[in-house]
């Protein structure tokens, strides 16, 4: 009996690296058309979102103790998010309306040693010098 052995194979020249290219864009899906069923899961899912917007605003409002059914042109649309609102608006406005009614506190003019030299202090006492200015 003769064994074959097996000459080892020729090694392969290593291949060339080609240069790297850019990746290719993806190839556009063609959009399929939705269903009844997705339109009605995307509905849906709007909805919960949309009541749950409205319970966190409701929520707020009730926290800063605004009224929960004010009278106004909002509850006759049958929308209390809206009257709330004009509420918590008109509040604010008044606010706003008074710090720009108050007056403006006179401007600084240094004739203070004691403050315009502690300003930057924290403790605010006066130094020897300032003690001994007259």
């Amino acid at each position: 009996m003769t064994q074959k052995t097996k000459k080892p194979a020729a090694k392969k020249p290593a291949a060339k690296r080609k240069p790297q290219t850019p990746p290719r864009p993806p190839r556009a899906v063609k959009a399929v058309p939705p269903g009844p069923g997705d339109e009605l899961a995307r509905v849906t899912a709007e909805r919960d979102k949309l009541a749950e917007f409205k319970a966190y605003v409701h929520a707020r409002m009730d926290a800063a103790g605004v009224p929960v059914d004010p009278d106004g042109p909002h509850k006759a649309e049958g929308c209390r998010v809206g009257g709330r609102l004009d509420l918590v608006l008109a509040a604010w406005r008044h606010q706003q309306e008074q710090k720009l009614a108050a007056p403006a506190p006179p401007p600084f003019d240094g004739s203070t040693p004691f403050l315009t030299t502690t300003a930057g202090r924290i403790d605010k006492t006066p130094t020897p010098a300032q003690e001994s200015a007259p």
